[in-house]
């Protein structure tokens, strides 16, 4: 059996690791292969873990609303990037083909349906706009897509249109238990006695760190021996605008001696082993790092909103906070640091909230499924 694995950005994020794992759970059972948009570190990941890969970009479109530029450029440029696209899945042969973004999903549904080839569309993330979720609910319902994965029930309720090809698989968490590699207070000069609140994400206005950055003024006038970490650097494909807004914004409010912006990292288990609590500000559908966080038995303090939402109250691996509220965000944070036996009772929910996100039941799914859907061909 051969898998082609479809991936639209070239970054590392939390997306990429999953269609990395997707290849690792179903590697026994054949050959897989990944396309590509350009070079980057999930190539250099890939190729490390010793998978094959093409190049084929399916473009770049606004991350939120997709506005009517979106629009004509798919239209425009969509004929000579599916025949380009077309070719390629024609000279690789695979018996399925897995979309892991709806940008590569545009291309693969008629391409599946061309060649007579099974797909199967992992959606990792919410939409924010109706003609994405149309787009979608349209291409989904041709017969070429055999299966849908939703990586939450909040994602899934999103497209009941779709209700008989879905099933949802939450993400899995493939670390092991975290421990300190170094000590990262002492990487960026953090006094000891202040307790670490992490945020992990790329800096977008759709990660909501700005209400993280506000919620840091109330925590400081109340509580002083903090220090915010933010994890994490702009999306290639949004710009540095954000990410320099956050830091004007920052010292505007006067607490940037209380707030590190480190960037990118590859050691965010080790971070979060190291932090007091984790913080997630956006609409998820199911958070990667809600899982590590469960693993390095640090809590986590979501917003009431999408999957991580659904996650904690499934789990007790943390607490929710209003979205996009910052004045709540900072209640919530100075309760954890201040009620010490609220604490422990919490890190004790959340070390047992990791078995919810196995590894082998992740693995165990993806790899049943996959088989399922090649056989019924």
């Amino acid at each position: 059996m051969k898998i082609v694995i479809w991936e639209s950005l070239p970054v590392l994020g939390g997306g990429q690791r999953i269609a990395l794992a997707v290849g690792q759970a179903l590697d026994s059972k054949g050959q897989c292969v990944y396309i590509l948009p350009t070079a980057g570190e999930f190539s250099r990941v890939l190729k490390a873990h010793g998978f094959s890969y093409y190049f084929m970009n399916c473009g770049s479109f606004s991350l939120s609303q997709k506005t009517i530029t979106d629009v004509v450029k798919l239209l425009l440029r969509w004929p000579d990037r599916f025949f380009s696209s077309l070719r390629l899945i024609k000279k690789l042969k695979p018996d399925i083909i897995y979309a892991n973004s709806t940008r590569t999903f545009v291309y693969a549904a008629p391409i599946g349906k061309t060649l007579g080839i099974p797909v199967i569309f992992h959606i990792h993330n919410f939409f924010d706009d109706s003609k994405t979720i149309s787009l979608i609910n349209l291409l989904g319902r041709m017969d070429s897509v055999k299966k849908i994965v939703f990586v939450s029930e909040s994602l899934s309720e999103e497209f009941p249109l779709l209700k008989g090809k879905g099933l949802v698989i939450y993400n899995g968490i493939f670390r092991g238990r975290s421990v300190i590699d170094y000590p990262v207070r002492q990487e960026f000069g953090i006094p000891e006695d202040r307790k670490l609140v992490t945020t992990v994400g790329f800096l977008s206005s759709s990660k909501g760190q700005d209400v993280v950055i506000k919620a840091t003024k109330r925590v400081i006038n109340e509580y002083n021996k903090v220090h915010f970490l933010l994890v994490g650097t702009a999306r290639d494909d949004e710009g540095p605008g954000f990410a320099e807004y956050l830091r004007n914004l920052a010292i505007k409010m006067k607490v940037d001696k209380y707030l590190t912006f480190i960037g990118y990292r590859n050691d965010v288990a080790n971070i979060l082993f190291q932090s007091h609590v984790n913080l997630i500000s956006s609409r998820e559908a199911c958070p990667l790092v809600l899982g590590e966080a469960c693993l390095a038995g640090t809590p986590s303090i979501c917003a009431d909103i999408g999957g991580a939402a659904e996650l904690v109250r499934k789990t007790g691996g943390g607490i929710l906070y209003r979205f996009k509220d910052a004045e709540d965000l900072s209640k919530k944070i100075l309760m954890l640091l201040k009620n010490s036996s609220m604490y422990q009772e919490l890190v004790v929910k959340t070390k047992d909230a990791a078995d919810y996100f196995s590894p082998n039941l992740f693995t165990t799914k993806i790899a049943k499924l996959v088989e399922e859907v090649v056989s019924a061909q």
